[in-house]
C-alpha cells in the first residue's frame, strides 16, 4: 500500500506542473534502442522513435509499428493512434487505475512465490518486489556527467548532458515519467515504472538530461538494453507536417475508436507480425 500511496503522490505533483512545462518548451528527441545482451556480437537495433514537444503536447512516433502516442496534459489523457486508423484514449485517471490493479496483481504473485519455499521462486519474487519498491546505490561523476544507479536486480548507467535551460530537463523528465507508466501497462512483460521514475527524479534533482541510458535487468534471464537520445532544441519543418497529419487523422471520420484492451491486442499482433518477417 505504501508503494501505491507514493505513486499517487508523485502523480499529483507531476500533473500539477506538467501542463505549464510543456506549453513553455518546443524540442525534438530521436531515440534508438539496442539489445546489448550478446557479448562479442554486434548490438541488435530493437526500435527507433521520434518524440516531438510542441504547443503543450508530446507526440511519440514509432515508425516501425506505425504508431503515435500523444500526451495531452491539458486534457489529462493519452491518445494512441495506430497504423490501421484505429485509436484509443487513456485518461490519466484510467491509467492510474490500471497501475493500481497491476500493482495488486504483482504483489499477490510475489506472495504466492514466497510461500512455495523454492529458492528460484523466492529469487523471482524478490526481483519483482524490487521493481515495486526499488532501492539503488547512487554514484555520480561531475566531470564526465556519468550517473550510476546500482540495484540487486536492476541497474542504470547514464551518460548525462546539461540542457540549455532547466525547463528543458523538467519538460522531458515529466514526459518520461508519464511514458514509463503508460509503457508498463501497454506492453506486456515490461518492467514496472518505479525504477525509471526514480531515475527521472535523480536526473531532475541534478538538472540533467540523459543522452544514453543503459539498463540491466535480472529476473528469469538477464536483459541488457541501451537507449541513445539525440536532443534538438528547435523543431524541423517535417515535425510540424507530421503533427498536422496526426491531428487530422484523429479528427477524421474514418478513424475507428476502440477500447484500450482492443488497441493493445492489435498492437501486439502487429509487433508479432513484424518479428516473424
Amino acid at each position: 500500500m505504501l508503494r501505491l500511496q507514493l505513486l499517487a503522490l508523485l502523480v499529483i505533483l507531476i500533473a500539477s506542473t506538467l501542463t505549464g512545462q510543456l506549453l513553455a518548451q518546443d524540442m525534438r528527441v530521436y531515440t534508438t534502442v539496442t539489445d546489448e545482451g550478446r557479448p562479442g556480437e554486434t548490438p541488435t537495433l530493437m526500435s527507433h522513435s521520434l518524440t516531438i514537444f510542441h504547443a503543450g503536447k508530446v507526440y511519440d512516433f514509432m515508425e516501425k509499428v506505425g504508431e503515435v502516442v500523444i500526451l495531452d496534459p491539458q486534457q489529462s489523457r493519452f491518445v494512441l493512434l495506430g497504423a490501421s486508423q484505429k485509436a484509443t484514449i487513456v485518461s490519466f485517471e484510467e491509467l492510474n487505475q490500471f497501475l493500481k490493479s497491476a500493482t495488486i496483481a504483482a504483489e499477490k504473485y510475489v506472495d504466492e512465490l514466497e510461500t512455495k519455499g523454492d529458492r528460484l521462486a523466492a529469487e523471482h519474487g524478490a526481483a519483482i518486489r524490487f521493481q515495486l519498491m526499488p532501492t539503488f546505490k547512487e554514484s555520480f561523476d561531475p566531470a564526465s556527467r556519468k550517473l550510476s544507479l546500482g540495484g540487486e536486480f536492476l541497474s542504470y548507467e547514464v551518460q548525462a548532458i546539461v540542457p540549455p535551460s532547466e525547463s528543458c530537463a523538467e519538460t522531458y523528465l515529466a514526459y518520461a515519467t508519464w511514458a514509463a507508466k503508460l509503457n508498463s501497462i501497454l506492453h506486456p512483460h515490461s518492467t514496472m515504472p518505479e525504477p525509471r521514475v526514480h531515475l527521472n527524479t535523480v536526473l531532475l534533482k541534478r538538472k540533467l538530461l540523459p543522452s544514453q541510458v543503459t539498463l540491466r535487468v535480472k529476473v528469469d534471464s538477464e536483459l541488457h538494453l541501451r537507449a541513445d537520445h539525440k536532443f534538438a532544441w528547435e523543431l524541423e519543418a517535417v515535425d510540424k507536417r507530421l503533427i498536422t497529419q496526426w491531428e487530422r487523422s484523429i479528427a477524421a471520420a474514418q478513424t475507428k475508436w476502440v477500447s484500450f484492451q482492443q488497441y493493445q491486442q492489435d498492437l501486439y499482433s502487429r509487433k508479432t507480425a513484424l518479428r516473424d518477417r
